[in-house]
């Protein structure tokens, strides 16, 4: 009799970490069969993503502390037995937020994440800082649920399985990977759809797409009319909620950005990967203006890559030249060759599907 996975997905609420992780589920159900219960903690100041196809196990959170939030979260899932009901965990997520007192140690565990927040890395990440001001307060919480210290920030990575959703230029900076680390590709995801009708036959497009996690009103109408004169942009579009601030001239709440980058001179983004790493995969310049210290991280490598820049909140009067995007866009053309999108989750699903073949 041939046994179906069951496999425990334990995600986190922004929309990036949920569309990774469901199109590496979609990618992976071309090889295996399984099942996969979702657990997503539900936080009110994030908009309720819709995950289909999949039973989804939400878990409200009330609470704005990690220290708290990741104990309502742990309390949730022992109730659940992942050990005993669950063949593998699978997750996506802020490790140190959500999972620092569950317990993973009985389970065989696959995570899906950016290397420069693993332990290989070595980046000075905001769970690195907020584990060092807080490590007496989180080990006496994992006393209480019967697991070992934390020594880092970065044990939460360290799955059995780490599936890298980076591309090939950002992984190689970081010299030969561990045996179980796995480079896949720029993971990303782009909205399905068409193009609105307001946006067809325009081009020279500066796109604003700060995700979940960025805040638009950070960016003065002054800065974004700097990068769109040194783009030689003629349009700004955004993406998210109305209203749109003065220096929007279309605002869509989802579009498909694929579609989009083509024509579009740069992308503004707030350091997350996946916009980051999808505009950047179409050859078009990322200017990173971050909300935390890990957009900064991100940004601040693309920068010395040479195929982005990061924009420190504090001088954002300091938009970058013309001649800083003309170098980015020359060194951009001969290093998006890297597997990206729909082939880096396939690249996942071939590696996962090996994993859970093995055991």
């Amino acid at each position: 009799m041939v046994t179906i996975p069951h496999i425990a997905v334990l995600v986190a609420p922004p929309l990036g970490h949920i569309s990774r992780v469901t199109s590496l589920l979609k990618a992976l159900s071309k090889h295996v069969d399984f099942k996969a219960t979702f657990f997503v903690p539900r936080l009110t100041h994030f908009p309720h993503f819709e995950i289909e196809g999949h039973n989804v196990v939400s878990i409200p959170i009330t609470s704005s502390d990690w220290i708290a939030q990741g104990t309502a979260y742990a309390n949730a899932l022992k109730t659940h037995n992942l050990s005993g009901n669950y063949d593998l965990v699978i997750y996506d997520t802020n490790p140190l937020q959500w999972l620092f007192a569950v317990d993973l140690y009985h389970m065989r565990t696959v995570c899906l994440t950016n290397i420069f927040l693993t332990a290989h890395a070595n980046e000075p990440t905001l769970q690195v800082d907020r584990h060092r001001e807080n490590i007496t307060v989180y080990n006496q919480i994992r006393v209480k649920f019967n697991l070992p210290p934390l020594t880092s920030a970065y044990d939460l990575y360290e799955a059995d399985l780490v599936l890298l959703a980076d591309p090939q230029v950002v992984v190689d900076h970081y010299g030969l990977l561990p045996d179980h680390y796995k480079f896949c590709g720029g993971a990303f995801w782009s909205a399905p759809g068409e193009v609105p009708q307001d946006l067809k036959g325009i081009s020279d497009i500066l796109l604003v797409s700060l995700g979940s996690t960025g805040n638009r009103h950070k960016l003065t109408d002054e800065f974004v009319e700097k990068i769109k004169t040194n783009t030689k942009s003629k349009y700004v579009v955004l993406t998210g909620q109305p209203p749109a601030p003065d220096y929007a001239d279309f605002i869509f709440e989802y579009i498909p950005i694929n579609d989009i980058l083509p024509h579009c001179r740069a992308v503004i983004t707030q350091g997350g990967s996946g916009a980051s790493y999808q505009a950047l995969s179409k050859g078009v310049p990322v200017i990173v203006v971050p909300t935390h210290k890990n957009h900064f991280i991100l940004g601040t490598l693309l920068q010395k890559l040479e195929i982005g820049i990061v924009v420190d909140q504090a001088t954002l009067q300091n938009a970058p030249k013309i001649e800083n995007f003309q170098t980015i866009k020359a060194n951009l053309k001969p290093r998006t060759t890297s597997p990206n999108g729909d082939q880096a989750f396939e690249n996942m699903a071939r590696e996962l599907t090996g994993f859970i073949n093995r055991y």
